[in-house]
């Protein structure tokens, strides 16, 4: 490996944990930052080894894979709130967003590490997983990052759980497929995402967000226990009058029918 890719990062300042200010990465102030580079959906137990210590969060929105390969099903795991939320737990007091299109597709690794990190951000550190990839092509590495001596690099092995990596395209199957408490366990927290619902009681999911497809479950709405199983795909039909929205949390499959 590379002089450099596991340069440790320097020590911060606490964070409040109370919020992050988001801005655009066109309205970003320079300043010495310590940056860590993601998408970070669901901000689950590999991503905070990646956070942890950094003031600054560069991330992208819409989540790359929704331009690249826009065909593909694909669901977020959490809404831009608790992202947010989890990532100002860290320590984070700062989430600059790339607002990602086909143009910033096109831009070349070394290009986007002259534009942003250097000249945007004014980046001291950059902390990366061993699996992030950036520029066009995906050819940027932490081996780019690395060689470029502007600042310094930090790159997080992979998280291993049970002989795979956690990763967020991981846990997604798994809620997909109803085991909310083994995602529950890669994400670090119980699984959450926001609804509205009826008067009537039926829970109505935004369609990018992840929720099982089927079963059975044991939730708590708002903090009062329940279940729920789904009766039709996120983002079907839509919520009625006197529609409240509200937070579920994903507790355990029931298995039987109610």
């Amino acid at each position: 490996m590379p002089n450099g890719l596991r340069e440790a990062r320097p020590v911060l300042r606490a964070g409040t944990g109370s919020a992050a200010t988001v801005v655009d990465v066109s309205r970003v102030l320079p300043r010495p930052r310590i940056v860590a580079i993601g998408t970070f959906d669901g901000v689950h137990r590999g991503h905070r080894l990646v956070v942890e210590g950094c003031d600054t969060v560069l991330t992208f929105h819409p989540h790359p894979r929704a331009v690249l390969a826009p065909g593909e099903r694909s669901s977020v795991l959490t809404d831009r709130t608790r992202q947010l939320r989890r990532l100002a737990s860290l320590g984070v007091s700062e989430v600059v967003v790339v607002p990602f299109d086909a143009a910033w597709a096109r831009v070349p690794a070394a290009e986007f590490v002259d534009r942003v990190l250097v000249d945007r951000l004014s980046a001291e550190h950059v902390c990366v997983g061993a699996n992030f990839r950036f520029g066009a092509q995906g050819a940027g590495s932490p081996q780019t990052l690395a060689a470029d001596g502007r600042f310094g690099t930090s790159v997080v092995p992979l998280l291993v759980d049970a002989g795979e990596p956690v990763s967020s395209s991981r846990i997604r199957v798994l809620i997909d497929s109803g085991d909310v408490e083994q995602a529950a366990g890669l994400l670090g927290a119980p699984h959450i995402q926001p609804a509205t619902r009826d008067g009537d009681g039926r829970l109505h999911f935004a369609p990018e967000l992840a929720v099982p497809r089927s079963g059975d479950f044991e939730v708590l709405i708002d903090g009062t226990p329940g279940r729920w199983r789904p009766a039709q795909p996120p983002g079907a039909g839509a919520a009625g009058p006197g529609a409240e929205t509200v937070e579920v949390t994903f507790l355990r499959p029931v298995g039987a029918s109610w």
